[in-house]
């Protein structure tokens, strides 16, 4: 997919100033970014079934790959690791993060029913502003909608 910058600009017509050294081949190197969300699993499929049905991912085609990627490719992949369920101590350990995604709130009932029916449960219902979600070992979603948020938090 190409993109007209041009279009893009609030001066239409006028191409934007773009900085060609951070398009250098290196110019990654000493400089962190976020390319990806790993998952520890001890069921790395019934993970992967209610992150795809959350997310609206698909998985990863390539052979021996658990990745799940965003198909418009706007989001970052998540990655799951396997995770013997005798390690006490990375058991232990999980679940000091969560997910926020925030959904059109016409779609956040579909996603809130997909994420359930793939093994999901709710474990706190603040609707209709937001619902966190388990997936079978734990790890959560907030499912939660753009809109009016602001306002319902802003009180009277």
């Amino acid at each position: 997919m190409r993109c007209d910058l041009r279009q893009a600009t609030p001066h239409p017509g006028v191409l934007p100033h773009v900085n060609t050294d951070a398009l250098s081949p290196t110019s990654w190197l000493g400089t962190p970014r976020f390319v990806q969300v790993v998952i520890d699993a001890v069921d790395i499929p019934a993970a992967r079934r209610f992150w795809s049905a959350t997310l609206g991912y698909e998985e990863d085609p390539r052979e021996g790959v658990t990745d799940i990627v965003d198909p418009r490719q706007l989001n970052m992949p998540l990655v799951f690791q396997d995770l013997d369920a005798s390690d006490a101590d990375r058991l232990a350990q999980r679940n000091r993060i969560h997910i926020d995604l925030f959904v059109p709130d016409d779609q956040v009932a579909a996603r809130l029913e997909a994420a359930l029916a793939a093994g999901g449960t709710v474990v706190r219902d603040a609707s209709p502003i937001w619902w966190t979600v388990a997936d079978p070992e734990g790890n959560e979603v907030d499912l939660t909608i753009s809109p009016g948020r602001e306002e319902h938090w802003a009180g009277p």
